[in-house]
Formats: structure tokens, sequence, C-alpha cells
């Protein structure tokens, strides 16, 4: 049975994945980037879009921090806890 997961180096090169995050061991041994492709558009993309956003997350709230902005402040539209603000479907032009 053919691997869904496997990365794109792995399935380019016809050997076993280990499926590890945020890389797997080949891809990590030899530094390169370990990503999959989507079957869709054929473009790569993170194999844990999950993890890929919370390090994109981690990384913007560092930035802002070094800015002087803390982000622990910053609120969206969906709450969070039950004492954020309630979700305001105004807010969202395309959705009437």
């Amino acid at each position: 049975m053919k691997s869904r997961t496997a990365c794109k180096r792995c399935r380019l090169k016809k050997i076993k994945c280990d499926q590890e995050f945020p890389s797997c061991k080949r891809c990590a041994k030899l530094e390169v980037p370990c990503v999959s492709l989507d079957p869709a558009t054929g473009k790569d993309v993170p194999r844990s879009y999950v993890f890929f956003l919370e390090d994109r997350l981690a990384v913007m709230m560092r930035v802002l921090k070094e800015y002087g902005v803390d982000p622990t402040k910053i609120r969206g539209n969906i709450p969070a806890t039950s004492d954020d603000e309630p979700f305001d479907l105004k807010k969202y032009s395309s959705v009437s």
C-alpha cells in the first residue's frame, strides 16, 4: 500500500519514509526541506499544516514582542475563552 503522508523526497527516491514530524530522519540528516506534494496542485506543502501554522505563529509572536507589541493582548474574531467577545458575523463582508 502506498503511503499518502510520505515526504516528497522519499516518494521521488522511492524509499520508505519514517513520516516523522516536522521532518523525516532522511531529510533531517541531509538538511533538506521535508515537504509533501499537494495532489490537487502538484505544489510543495508542509507535511503537517498544523505544525507549520504553530511554528509561524511562534515566530510572529516573537517578532511582535521584539517590536514592543504584546501578542497576548491582540484579539481576533474567534473567541478563545469564555471571557472573550462573541463571534461577530458582520466582520466578514463575504458572508451574508
